[in-house]
């Protein structure tokens, strides 16, 4: 596989995960049951679903940056190679 098709799919991959994990944070985290009678702010579960959300936004920012990265590694880096195979 060329570097631009490994760069496209793992981005892909990367923000796809990044979004399962911050749309899926509370399930994640909470338990199926609980009991509790105070404020939920204050329990480690709550804790714990920002933490996955939070990994999941990284994982999509990451994902994204890499696209970018890759598109600009192509637009540049493959098609300038390729005027210049032309030229000669």
């Amino acid at each position: 596989m060329k570097k631009t098709q490994i760069g496209l799919i793992g981005s892909v991959i990367l923000s796809f995960v990044g979004m399962l994990l911050r749309l899926n944070a509370r399930a994640l985290a909470w338990p199926q049951n609980y009991s509790y009678s105070g404020s939920r702010a204050d329990t480690q579960w709550a804790r714990q679903e920002d933490a996955i959300g939070q990994v999941g936004l990284i994982f999509m920012c990451v994902g994204g940056l890499l696209l970018v990265v890759t598109y600009v590694y192509w637009l540049f880096g493959v098609a300038a190679n390729n005027a210049d195979k032309d030229e000669t």
